[in-house]
């Protein structure tokens, strides 16, 4: 059990395994963008661009925020790939201060994943799922049912960060009709899948 690996010379804060679930959950759903919460090391954003040009998707676009510019975001920026370097949540992380920079991007048509692995998933999840559309994803890293399950079948195995789990959005996932998906491939790798 790792807590990060990387990608072409990029960190990510990820479990080992993390490439393969996502290659596969990408190869199943076609996105027309992509809104990334927490930059970080860029790994997982970067493979995540990589893997949709290797299958053709080269015009899917992704927005992925960060509140501090690092030096390996600008091999990254693209035409494709807009790095943010903003903060868009309240201090309190409890409400979104600028919606207008996520709200036509989620909104406009076509299909859209949004990845919430920033400093706060709850509150990540619980405000970002109030902007997305039917047909729309949303996932959130650092993931785990529940304590129990955590203790049981992840700690120590999978990964060792429960930051999010059922309880703390099931009033969301209620109120926005979110169904999860893709739980036995997403769950090896401590991440949570829903689609409203």
């Amino acid at each position: 059990m790792k807590g990060h690996t990387s990608y072409n010379g990029l960190t990510c804060q990820q479990h080992p395994n993390f490439k393969e679930a996502f290659a596969t959950f990408l190869n199943l759903e076609k996105f027309s963008r992509v809104l990334e919460i927490g930059t970080a090391g860029g790994g997982t954003i970067q493979f995540i661009r990589d893997h949709l040009d290797s299958q053709g998707n080269t015009d899917t676009l992704i927005k992925t925020f960060e509140v501090k510019e690092h030096k390996w975001f600008a091999d990254m920026r693209s035409d494709n790939m807009d790095i943010v370097i903003e903060n868009i949540f309240s201090h309190s992380y409890r409400e979104i201060e600028k919606p207008e920079l996520v709200n036509d991007f989620i909104k406009d048509p076509g299909p859209v994943l949004v990845l919430c692995d920033g400093g706060c998933k709850v509150h990540e999840f619980n405000i970002l799922s109030k902007f997305i559309k039917p047909g729309d994803f949303i996932m959130a890293h650092d993931y785990a049912p529940s304590s129990e399950y955590f203790q049981e079948h992840m700690k120590d195995k999978i990964w060792n960060w429960a930051e999010i789990k059922d309880e703390q959005i099931q009033a969301s996932i209620d109120e926005h009709d979110l169904q999860q998906v893709y739980f036995d491939n997403f769950i090896q790798v401590a991440w949570c899948c829903f689609k409203k």
